[in-house]
Formats: structure tokens, C-alpha cells, sequence
């Protein structure tokens, strides 16, 4: 991935509004944009939804889980940060006004360290209503061509994105030469810790959504060009359309 960011795909099914990994609304406090705990979690129920290649967006990058650093970089020292991102893709970038939605309830970021245990580093909920959604310091669209983002960094803001009813909704049937792209902040990172993404979503139409993660040298520096301030801990594998349903995805697997 820009900023940025065949494995088994074990995917957390929504269907349980009690627990700890899978909120519904009003079970989970929603106090702003990004918040930052320290809640232990756990998976309830899991299932196997295959990735095929009817689902990677044309064009994409990676087609599949791939880890590119799975600790954060030894020459980031101890000042080095992390940001949990995703992205999302029509599966052509030609079609035209076909549906190609999808909807985020939260997006989490989590550590798992060997001495201190698992618990949610930041988490992003879309509580704040706006009709414009995600701000550009959020999230943007990037270049489709010629090559995936582009040769540069040009972006534009996210106007295809709203915020309602405590939901982000991506609308990509009308940009479908572009790639969707966001981040929650930036959070310290640890040497010999393992991270991991979980969204809950839904996807509808012919859009694919994949999720990803960063490693940065620091918690300010801006984007100096591949592997510069920032290097990609992992991208996952691609997930399309969810049948009308709201799944959890937690990523990446071991």
C-alpha cells in the first residue's frame, strides 16, 4: 500500500453483539474518530472463505497475504510507530455505475507482545456524522493508471466516502479509475511485538476490499517515497462481496 501498508482467510462472522471483538452499535463506546485502549480480546467464532482470483481488483499490487516485515524494522529503533490502512478497488477499473460499496462500523489496531499481553492499540469509530467523510489527513483517492497509485504520490480527497449512523460508506461506482485508500493514526510500536488489522464491514457489488498495515520511523515524518520513514508490515488478501452481511475480518494470519 501507498502510505502503506495463499494464506487460509478465517473471518470473524458478526453474528454475536455481546462480545468483545464483534460490536453492534450501541454495544461499544463510541467517544470519537480514534480512541486509544487497552481492552484484551477474543475471537468467538470463525469461518473459511476462500480467495480467489474473482475478487483481486485489476491491476492490484498484491493479490494476495503478504508480509512483507512482520516486526518493526530493527533501524527504527525505539521511536517507531504504526498505522493500521486499508484499501478498496472496483473489480474493474472500467466498469461504469455498477453498485461497488463498502461500509466500516470500526477499524482497530492490535498488539500482541509476548510480556504485556494482547489489547487494542487505537481504534477508529465513525461516530461523527459528515456528509463528506473522511477528511484528506484520513484517507484519499489514488491513481489506477497506468500502474497501481500511480509514479507519484498524487492524491485527491475522498469525496465518495460519508459518515452516517456511525458507519463509514465507501461508494466506488463512481470512481472506478481510482483506489480507496485510508489509515487510522499513528501509534508506538514495539520491537518483537506482533500487530494485527480488524474491520468490520460490509462489501456489496463488485468491489474488493484489502487490509494492511505500516511500520514508520517515527510518530511525525511524512512520506519520503518507498521504504524511506515507512516500510509495509502487511498487506492481507482481498475480500469481496459479503452477501448483505457485516463481516469482522482480523488479519494478517500466521
Amino acid at each position: 500500500m501507498k502510505n502503506i501498508a495463499g494464506f487460509k482467510l478465517e473471518i470473524v462472522l458478526a453474528l454475536l453483539c455481546t462480545t468483545t471483538i464483534i460490536g453492534c452499535g450501541g454495544s461499544q463506546s463510541k467517544t470519537g474518530t480514534t480512541s486509544q485502549a487497552n481492552t484484551t480480546t477474543t475471537t468467538t467464532t470463525t469461518t473459511t472463505l476462500p480467495n480467489t482470483a474473482s475478487v483481486v481488483p485489476q491491476g492490484a499490487w498484491k493479490t494476495q497475504q503478504t508480509i512483507t516485515n512482520r516486526y518493526l524494522p530493527a533501524d527504527f529503533g525505539t521511536n517507531g510507530a504504526i498505522m493500521a490502512t486499508a484499501q478498496v478497488a472496483t473489480l474493474s477499473k472500467t466498469q461504469s455505475e455498477v453498485p461497488a460499496t463498502v461500509e466500516v462500523d470500526y477499524m482497530r489496531l492490535i498488539e500482541d507482545d509476548p510480556i504485556t499481553g494482547t489489547k487494542i492499540l487505537a481504534e477508529s469509530h465513525y461516530d461523527i456524522a459528515s456528509p463528506q467523510g473522511l477528511t484528506i489527513n484520513q484517507g484519499a483517492l489514488y491513481d489506477r493508471s497506468p500502474v497501481w497509485y500511480g509514479y507519484t504520490d498524487k492524491h485527491v480527497p475522498m469525496l465518495n466516502s460519508s459518515i452516517q449512523n456511525s458507519v463509514l460508506k465507501i461508494d466506488m461506482s463512481s470512481t472506478p479509475d481510482n483506489i480507496g485508500h485510508w489509515w487510522t493514526d499513528r501509534t508506538p510500536s514495539k520491537q518483537g511485538a506482533t500487530y494485527y488489522v480488524e474491520m468490520r464491514v460490509k462489501i456489496s457489488g463488485k468491489v474488493s476490499l484489502q487490509a494492511g498495515a505500516d511500520f514508520w520511523k517515527d510518530m511525525t515524518s511524512s512520506w519520503a517515497g518507498d521504504n524511506v520513514n515507512n516500510r509495509e508490515y502487511f498487506s492481507s488478501d482481498w475480500y469481496g462481496d459479503t452477501n448483505g452481511q457485516y463481516i469482522v475480518i482480523r488479519v494478517p494470519h500466521y
